[in-house]
């Protein structure tokens, strides 16, 4: 019996942790929007190549074959609208590095002249 509760247990366990290992921020449908910082930065590591831009927004495809949106229809966060536009249609990027890497060259808001 109590081999028996162990193993339901180690069953258990191990398909809560799986659930919490498969979560992605990507939707039912495959697609991601981001309008904030946080939500860029926090995306899973991935490769992302541009499709698509508009004058609002950023369209790629990542390695994993998901949608990748930048801004849309309402708005974003200015640090995401000013590395849209370093974005090249075509160019593949690492995500998030890419945009952690655009927010290190920023100037900050202690930066002396």
């Amino acid at each position: 019996m109590k081999q028996s509760l162990l193993a339901l247990l180690s069953v258990a366990l191990l398909g809560i942790f799986a659930g919490c290992a498969s979560t992605s921020p990507f939707g039912d449908d495959g697609h991601l929007n981001c309008l904030t910082v946080s939500q860029l930065e926090s995306i899973p590591r991935c490769e992302a190549t541009v499709e698509r831009i508009t004058p609002c927004s950023v369209h790629l495809t990542t390695d994993g074959g998901h949608s990748l949106s930048l801004a849309g229809p309402g708005g974003a966060d200015r640090a995401i609208l000013g590395f849209m536009d370093t974005l090249e249609k075509g160019h593949t990027y690492t995500f998030p590095d890419a945009f952690i890497e655009y927010r290190k060259t920023q100037d900050g808001p202690n930066k002396t002249n």
